[in-house]
């Protein structure tokens, strides 16, 4: 017996929201996986895959309901293109979810469902009449529909009548000239915002204050627009990596990406990595926070070859060091670590020397430090609560050697210019407002990570003393040289006068 529930001739399915909407319209199905570049056609959205059981049908209109997304990565640009054109599906619901799928429904701008109770390859039959409210997770399906289609064409004329006439009535009632609140036949715009951070929807945001910014934010814009902008959050990297939905951000597939932009992305960004650029929160939100300050109009600068304005800048975190084996106080206590760092070539400058550095995804660093595979490695101390590596590593020093500027609200250009200026104005105030809530809740977070890990977790944490920080900065300034070549030698000296005034 199936879970799904029969009433007449219609059955309910329950399942994942992918992308929210409510659509409905006429089920096209596939048991098969559909590929994107060379199995769709996005000026027709004509399948073109002539050994697909769906060669030759088109998918514009449709509930598009199939196994999966196969092929390259470019499998969303086919479906984007097929929205511009016009040819895209009014829904759809697939059984296997994978980064390109994910992506491939949220430029596609339509209601989206996964993981439903039956395998709707299965129940839903080709015809079939499928309204997908994706919002609750319900997918409602009247079967043999074809008899039913003359019914719904006299009434949808009936309504296109109706419609009319409600139009001609508006039309002749005048309208509200206040331009800056939009004009009457101003369409809602709906973006979408990327992050690889946690999600932080229904529970306690101790240590959770880069997502909780981003959702801050979006309440934010949804609340003061008045719905004339609505923003859909993506967390937890469910779109990508953070260069993946960066480049998404670029192409205009989403609208505003959250995070760290990173040098394997442009060199240049590498400069906010600098070892000991700052070394205390109070200096971040002085020097970095500041809009009309000389050190975000420059990090401003940087995002002019990517389509993008950097709105705002929260204060990221600062990154210390955990390890399993010892104290760490002068730099000469790390050498004979072996210490996870991240890919980025200000990074792998400065630890390659000093210790065995190993560079590795964070999804693995928990299973490394139970197997010694690494000692230790450089992360902010809210973080490392949150991964739980306090389970393993025991020794915490504040050397601080690095600011993470993990807080910038970056917008496509495009977007952000297409919009209204009243509609611009509030994007922007609320992006510092989110800005300057994560900034105060970064600080908290960070103070009571402290605590917590030493009272609670029995962390051992080292305040390094000033001479013992003096010898980290002095190797880092040793190698300084390679790192103004990283990013180039303008850009790094303008950064470090900036950030010492």
């Amino acid at each position: 017996m199936g879970r799904y529930i029969q009433m007449s001739e219609k059955i309910v399915l329950k399942g994942k929201r992918v992308v929210g909407g409510v659509a409905e319209g006429e089920a096209l199905v596939t048991s098969e996986y559909i590929s994107g570049w060379g199995g769709l056609e996005p000026s027709t959205g004509k399948i073109i895959d002539l050994r697909h059981e769906l060669a030759g049908k088109s998918i514009a209109g449709k509930v598009l309901v199939f196994q999966g997304a196969k092929g390259s990565s470019g499998w969303s640009g086919a479906f984007h293109q097929a929205r511009t054109n016009g040819f895209a599906p009014t829904a759809m619901i697939f059984n296997e979810m994978s980064t390109k799928i994910a992506l491939g429904s949220v430029v596609t701008r339509c209601p989206a469902m996964t993981g439903l109770d039956e395998d709707p390859t299965k129940v839903i039959e080709t015809g079939d009449w499928v309204r997908v409210d994706a919002d609750n997770g319900l997918v409602e399906i009247i079967k043999n529909y074809q008899g039913g289609k003359e019914m719904l064409k006299k009434l949808l004329a009936f309504l296109m009548i109706i419609a009319l006439m409600l139009s001609f009535v508006a039309c002749s009632s005048g309208g509200d000239n206040d331009s800056n609140k939009g004009s009457s036949d101003e369409k809602p715009v709906k973006w979408v915002m990327t992050t690889i951070y946690t999600d932080p929807t229904g529970g306690d945001i101790t240590y959770k204050s880069l997502g909780a910014a981003m959702e801050y934010f979006i309440n934010r814009v949804n609340e003061k627009s008045e719905g004339r902008l609505t923003i859909e959050g993506f967390y937890g990297g469910v779109l990508g990596s953070a260069n993946d939905t960066f480049q998404q951000m670029e192409r205009n597939e989403t609208q505003i990406y959250y995070g760290q932009p990173m040098s394997t992305i442009n060199k240049a960004f590498g400069v906010w990595s600098i070892p000991f650029l700052f070394t205390d929160y109070e200096k971040i939100v002085e020097v970095a926070c500041d809009p009309d300050g000389e050190f975000f109009q420059l990090s401003s600068s940087l995002f002019d070859p990517h389509n993008a304005i950097l709105l705002a800048n929260g204060v990221g975190n600062i990154r210390g060091l955990l390890n399993s084996k010892q104290q760490v106080g002068p730099i000469e206590d790390v050498r004979n670590l072996k210490i996870r760092t991240y890919e980025d070539e200000i990074v792998n400058s400065f630890w390659t020397n000093i210790c065995n550095a190993t560079p590795m995804g964070i999804g693995d660093v928990y299973t490394a430090l139970q197997t010694n595979a690494v000692d230790g490695l450089e992360f902010s101390v809210d973080s490392i609560i949150t991964r739980k590596y306090h389970e393993i590593s025991k020794y915490y020093s504040d050397i601080n050697w690095q600011w993470a500027n993990g807080a910038c609200f970056v917008v496509n250009r495009q977007a952000y210019e297409n919009l209204p200026e009243d509609l611009q104005q509030i994007v922007s105030e609320c992006a510092w407002e989110a800005a300057n809530f994560q900034t105060e809740h970064s600080i908290s977070d960070y103070n009571k990570a402290l605590t917590i890990l030493e009272s609670e977790y029995g962390v051992s944490i080292h305040n390094l003393t000033d001479e013992e920080r003096q010898t980290w900065i002095d190797y880092a300034d040793s190698v300084a040289d390679d790192m103004r070549q990283a990013v180039g030698a303008e850009l790094y000296d303008n950064m470090k006068r900036l950030a010492n005034k």
